[in-house]
C-alpha cells in the first residue's frame, strides 16, 4: 500500500487499522470538518442516523501527530460508546485509550501503513 500523502490520509489508515484491531463497528465514518468549537476541539464523535461519525477539526489538527493521536482518542470514544458513555472520560474510556495507544506504538505505526488512505 502506498504511503499516505496527507495527514488526513494517515488518520484514515490508523482508523481502519483500529477498526480491525479493536473490533470497532465497520460502519464508523470519518469526516474532516473545517472547525469544531472555534478551534478548541480537535475531534468528536457524533451519532448520525444510528451511525457513529468521527469528526476531526482541520483548524485544530495541524500535524500528523495531531491527526493520529486524535483519531486514536476518538476511536476510544467509539469503543466505549456502546457502554452508553458517549463522550465521557471515565476510567473505562482511559483503559481503552491506553490499550489503543500502546498497540499503535508497538505495532500499529507499521501495520496501519498497509491500509488504504480513502
Amino acid at each position: 500500500m502506498p504511503r499516505a500523502r496527507s495527514k488526513w490520509g494517515r488518520a484514515v489508515q490508523v482508523m481502519r487499522w483500529l477498526i480491525d484491531e479493536f473490533d470497532l463497528p465497520k460502519n464508523v465514518r470519518m469526516e474532516l470538518v473545517d472547525d469544531i468549537d472555534d478551534g478548541q476541539t480537535f475531534g468528536q464523535v457524533i451519532s448520525r442516523r444510528g451511525r457513529l461519525v468521527v469528526q476531526l477539526s482541520a483548524r485544530a489538527c495541524k500535524t500528523t501527530h495531531d491527526y493520529v493521536y486524535n483519531t486514536i482518542h476518538e476511536a476510544a470514544h467509539v469503543k466505549t460508546y456502546k457502554r452508553r458513555m458517549k463522550h465521557d472520560h471515565a476510567d473505562p474510556f482511559w483503559l481503552v485509550h491506553g490499550q489503543m495507544n500502546h498497540a499503535y506504538d508497538e505495532r500499529g505505526k507499521v501495520e496501519s501503513a498497509e491500509y488504504p488512505t480513502e
